[in-house]
């Protein structure tokens, strides 16, 4: 085998790590057949399997991807016309990208330098949000920072240039305007920042002194992104956060939190009650009096739960198959009450999208998947913070296998790896000697693609 010298190995780390963080930016574009998430994971297990010459799932991940690709053939059945092509198209995606992110990502990413790209792509992204928020206040100018006269990756390949008038354009029919950053929604940028929010705040020791000026930030700025999941997601870490330091934290940092606390509450209070945050949390407060009514919160919320109900008993247990909900909902022509002017009618949030796509069973194995280790003692507590950083995702967003679950997807299992005493034979580190390359859960030596 060829010998790999320590620069060309850095520079393969540095890439892979690189495109991680930046993924669920370019992901929102359509340029290729294959979307760039898609390409991404391709490359990544081509070089995996070149360099390790193994592949080695874990009995859980395993039985996870093999019924997922059953009970999405066996779901066919049900769906009237279906094109062959694009479903042997899209499980063979669904097995490359989940093979790359839950095997090979965990394996060839540098924790050290992931957190160090993040950070310097997040602070970026929040300077880039509070540039459009000051040039809307001060100078009525909305702005969208997309790529002009591009095919996004969303809302059935829409054209750019069409969605950035479309979105603009409500302004003047009584919609506030919320800047997004480079994301095409206010939700990505609070889905892309809250993990990075929770590793600064809970991945050093308790009493590790902290500069919380960037923390504090992003916080506010996914706050005035009026999303529910950046403002409740911001709110519940910071109180955990708190509450921690309280509890386990040196008489030193309690004294700190003890006079820290009461500003933090009064500047949350403050932002809450800026004008378009004071919109955003009535028009929510009028969506939670009105559950009946067809809203954005209901579609992700109830309507799930009222699709899943009116499922077939076999669906409910099994699913209908990864990708087959559209066409299934299609096919038993499934109305739910929240329907209304909906236009997508997988619309819903991503736990009961997981649920739809591979029933009570599948959601069972995958998350025993995760439980089996994130619950351990030995964990580390940022690990666990993640995950709930996950699961407040799940109950937001529609899709649970997107670009921005999958970065903290595998900050998970590279924060779970990193706890010494967890490691599991089956993670174990590359380590590249001069006649081959070899695997030992020694060694924190690693070969980075």
């Amino acid at each position: 085998m060829v010998n790999i010298s320590n620069e060309r190995i850095s520079f393969y780390s540095k890439i892979n790590t690189i495109s991680l963080v930046l993924v669920p930016i370019v992901n929102q574009y359509k340029v290729f057949p294959l979307t760039f998430l898609q390409i991404y994971a391709l490359v990544g297990v081509i070089f995996g399997l070149i360099y390790t010459r193994t592949l080695t799932f874990r009995t859980k991940l395993l039985m996870y991807i093999v019924y997922t690709v059953i009970v999405s053939s066996v779901g066919l059945f049900w769906i009237k016309n279906y094109d062959t092509a694009r479903f042997f198209f899209r499980i063979i995606g669904f097995v490359i990208v989940t093979t790359y992110f839950y095997v090979f990502a965990p394996r060839f990413i540098n924790l050290s330098y992931l957190k160090s790209i993040y950070s310097k792509a997040v602070i970026f992204i929040t300077i880039a949000f509070f540039v459009q928020f000051i040039l809307y206040k001060i100078f009525n100018l909305p702005t969208m920072l997309i790529i002009p006269n591009t095919i996004l990756n969303y809302n059935d390949d829409i054209n750019s240039n069409a969605f950035i008038i479309s979105t603009l354009g409500r302004i003047n029919t009584g919609y506030y305007y919320r800047p997004s950053s480079f994301f095409i929604e206010p939700v990505y940028q609070c889905m892309y920042s809250l993990p990075w929010l929770s590793l600064k705040l809970f991945s050093d020791d308790i009493n590790t002194e902290k500069n919380l000026v960037f923390p504090l930030i992003v916080s506010v700025a996914m706050i005035l992104t009026t999303s529910t999941m950046g403002m409740l997601g911001s709110i519940i870490l910071w109180a955990i956060f708190i509450v921690r330091l309280g509890v386990n934290g040196s008489k030193k940092m309690r004294k700190a939190i003890f006079l820290t606390s009461p500003i933090l509450i009064i500047a949350t209070i403050g932002l809450i009650k800026q004008p378009d945050i004071l919109i955003s949390v009535s028009i929510k407060v009028k969506e939670l009096r009105n559950l009946d009514e067809a809203s954005s919160l209901t579609w992700r919320l109830l309507r799930g739960f009222e699709s899943y109900k009116k499922m077939g008993i076999f669906q409910q247990i099994f699913g209908c198959g990864y990708g087959n909900i559209t066409d299934y909902f299609k096919a038993i022509n499934l109305i739910t009450k929240y329907d209304a002017n909906l236009e997508v009618i997988s619309y819903m949030s991503g736990i009961y999208t997981m649920l739809c796509s591979i029933g009570l069973l599948g959601v069972c194995i995958y998350f025993s998947y995760f439980f089996s280790f994130i619950f351990q003692k030995k964990i580390c507590f940022e690990t666990k913070m993640l995950f709930i950083c996950w699961v407040m995702m799940m109950g937001s967003a529609a899709v649970f296998d997107t670009d921005r679950y999958f970065l903290c997807t595998v900050l998970i299992l590279c924060t779970s790896m990193n706890s010494r005493e967890n490691i599991s034979p089956n993670y174990k580190v590359a380590k590249c000697s001069n006649d081959k390359l070899q695997m030992d859960n020694t060694q924190r030596e690693v070969l980075y693609l």
